[in-house]
């Protein structure tokens, strides 16, 4: 898909050129987040590659704007300080995309797609919403890394900053589930399907 090559190396390009003015002006902490930021936006070719379950273009779209709005707008260009809104925007989104990620490690575990075949749907949206709970403390750790090593100042120092966090990307991640669950009961399409038809393809 164009828009997925253009929006990917657009976002790449910006990191890479970013980070190196960073480092030229004498900002290492500032350089160092946007190449790790860089690195995060491969990630859904490196899952690929190893583990032998294909993302959909759209949801590598939505990953790679995650991203960026996260770690160039959000955390670079100041967005979290400007925005009062920005910060509960993208932690509630990030529900949903870890619901996704909940889906493709299930892929991995389930390679023979049993659970869907069987439609076993609680079970499905259940591990999902439980991965993306579990994914939602993991990100704080990764901010509280981020903070702590690199001076950034995404949790604020503050343990209500965090906790806030983790509720809205949980209500993201039980709205989504909850819309996904209804949705096959009412006979629409939803990611679920959408990935194993994907995955039928040639990897």
């Amino acid at each position: 898909m164009l828009w997925k090559r253009v929006m990917t190396y657009g976002f790449r390009i910006l990191f890479v050129l970013s980070g190196i003015y960073e480092l030229v002006v004498g900002d290492f902490g500032k350089g160092g987040l946007l190449f790790a930021s860089l690195l995060l936006t491969f990630v859904p070719e490196i899952f690929t590659k190893l583990l032998q379950v294909r993302v959909t273009p759209g949801a590598i779209m939505s990953y790679q704007l995650f991203i960026f709005c996260s770690q160039w707008l959000g955390t670079y260009l100041r967005c979290y300080d400007i925005f009062f809104w920005w910060d509960i925007l993208l932690h509630f989104t990030s529900g949903i995309l870890l619901d996704y990620v909940g889906l493709l490690v299930l892929m991995c575990l389930d390679r023979e797609q049993l659970l869907i075949k069987h439609k076993k749907w609680l079970l499905i949206v259940l591990f999902m919403s439980l991965l993306s709970l579990a994914g939602a403390g993991i990100w704080e750790i990764f901010e509280f890394t981020s903070d702590s090593l690199l001076g950034t100042r995404t949790q604020l120092g503050s343990l209500q900053d965090t906790m806030e966090d983790i509720v809205y990307g949980t209500l993201g991640a039980a709205l989504y589930s909850m819309y996904m669950y209804l949705a096959i009961h009412k006979g629409k399409r939803t990611a679920i399907e959408t990935l194993q038809m994907y995955n039928e393809k040639e990897v």
